[in-house]
């Protein structure tokens, strides 16, 4: 779901929701860094206005946390959703009404059959500017005649 989300607001708005790349797997797309969010949410980051706290101390607009001796970046707006616009939320909704109305099966085989999941490379990060050159029955926004 995060990925057609973010898929769909590209294509709508030039943005990503979730400013995570993708990249292709076997079982299709999977976010970078995606565990690394859950753990920085474990690790009790709180937050502050537009500062983000965690004991070992203050970061804006991204954290950057050290655990184990690597060190990642999330982005602020995972760790407060409240963060999210309307038009990111339009989307986020959206998508969630999808895949309940396909169903799992259904979801998957949707997503499966975009335009950047099918041209992407296993291993490789998915090129979301190519949601431009989606399908009509997958694209969300409205082109001229002679697109």
């Amino acid at each position: 779901m995060m990925y057609l989300a973010d898929a769909d607001h590209y294509e709508l708005y030039e943005l990503e929701i979730s400013w995570t790349p993708c990249i292709m797997t076997e079982d299709g797309p999977e976010p970078l860094g995606f565990e690394d969010v859950i753990a920085i949410r474990q690790l009790g980051i709180r937050r502050d206005g537009d500062i983000l706290s965690a004991d070992s101390g203050s970061y804006s607009p991204a954290v950057l946390i050290g655990r184990d001796g690597d060190t990642m970046w999330a982005d602020r707006r995972f760790l407060n959703p409240e963060a999210f616009g309307d038009s990111e939320m339009r989307v986020i909704f959206r998508v969630a009404d999808l895949a309940k109305e396909l169903g799992e099966d259904g979801f998957t085989d949707f997503v499966m059959g975009d335009t950047p999941i099918r041209i992407a490379e296993t291993g490789k990060r998915i090129d979301l500017d190519t949601v431009f050159y989606r399908d009509d029955d997958r694209s969300v926004r409205e082109y001229d005649e002679d697109r």
